[in-house]
Formats: structure tokens, C-alpha cells, sequence
């Protein structure tokens, strides 16, 4: 299995840096009114590394035909999704332009959540993470940075007062690292 894992996160880390190199220069700043709203929760750093790329068609990785032929059944559709973070620049689908506004701000506050993880661990440790915790549970939604991402977003959309992402993801991924 480790062969699988080390081969996988490899492919995940290249994946991640092509995709970002093919869609950064297109990319453009987080919006004024929604940076407005966002500078409460995320810091300067984070806010201003981001770069968003809207209507993309999102699709799957080139390596997806391989796991398949390996027996993995269970892999994400990313033409169904709405958005996909690689590294500092947020590729956004055409779907997302159906989203209301509250929406709208939860799924860019769970994209700027990978920015900042990324920020934190680096490609190829995000890779490595993000592949450990898939090839444990087998299943999307309970993919560790996947979870620490959504768990900001449902603060983000509970909350009546503004809070540190930072801080909200420092307690989540203390001893990340030595998990996984």
C-alpha cells in the first residue's frame, strides 16, 4: 500500500502544480464586497496570495484511469464540483454561478481554508496528507483537509461574529503531520 501512496501523492503534488500553473495567469483577485466580508475571518496573507479563475470546466485527474485499473471505485466526480484549490489560486465551475450569496461566501471561505493549508504544508505535505487520509477512509468526505475545510465553512455560516480561520485551523491541524 505504500507503493500505491508514495506513486499517488507524487502524481496528486505534479497534478496540483500543473493545474495551478495552467490557471494562474488568468487569475484575478477575490472580489471587493466579498473581501470586504472575508478580511474579517482570513488574514492579508491569505486573502491577497488567492487568485480565483471562474467558469472553468472542471475535470479529472489524468491519473484517475490508473486507480481505476488499481480497483478504486470511489473517486470524486470533479465535474461536479463546485471549485478545486490548487495551492494559492481557486479553479471555480460554471455551477458555482448558481449559488446564492450565502453559499457563494461559505464555498470561497472552504477554498481560501486549502489556501491557507497549503500556505501551511506545501504541496507535496498537503499531497501526502490529502492521499494518506483518502487511502485510509476510501471516501471524499472524510478526507482529513477536506473536513478541517468544511468545518471553517460551517463556522463561517453558523457564526454571528467574525473569527480567526487561522486560529479555527491551527486547533484542527495541530499534529496533523504526525497522523498520517
Amino acid at each position: 500500500m505504500n507503493d500505491v501512496k508514495d506513486w499517488l501523492a507524487g502524481e496528486v503534488a505534479a497534478w496540483i502544480t500543473s493545474e495551478r500553473d495552467k490557471f494562474r495567469p488568468q487569475g484575478a483577485k477575490i472580489d471587493q464586497d466579498d473581501l470586504t466580508i472575508l478580511s474579517k475571518y482570513f488574514t492579508p496573507d491569505v486573502l491577497n496570495r488567492a487568485a480565483m479563475v471562474r467558469g472553468v470546466d472542471l475535470t479529472d485527474p489524468p491519473f484517475y484511469p490508473q486507480l481505476i485499473d488499481r480497483g478504486f471505485k470511489s473517486l470524486p466526480p470533479f465535474s461536479k464540483m463546485y471549485a478545486v484549490t490548487f495551492n494559492d489560486t481557486i479553479a471555480i465551475s460554471r455551477q458555482a454561478d448558481t449559488l446564492d450569496v450565502s453559499a457563494w461566501l461559505g464555498l470561497l471561505v472552504h477554498e481560501l481554508a486549502h489556501v491557507e493549508q497549503f500556505r501551511r504544508l506545501g504541496v507535496q505535505e498537503f499531497a501526502r496528507i490529502y492521499v494518506a487520509s483518502y487511502l485510509r477512509e476510501l471516501e471524499y468526505s472524510r478526507i482529513i483537509l477536506e473536513n478541517h475545510a468544511s468545518s471553517v465553512e460551517i463556522a463561517f455560516l453558523a457564526s454571528e461574529q467574525p473569527f480567526s480561520a487561522s486560529d479555527h485551523l491551527d486547533t484542527l491541524m495541530s499534529g496533523l503531520s504526525k497522523h498520517y
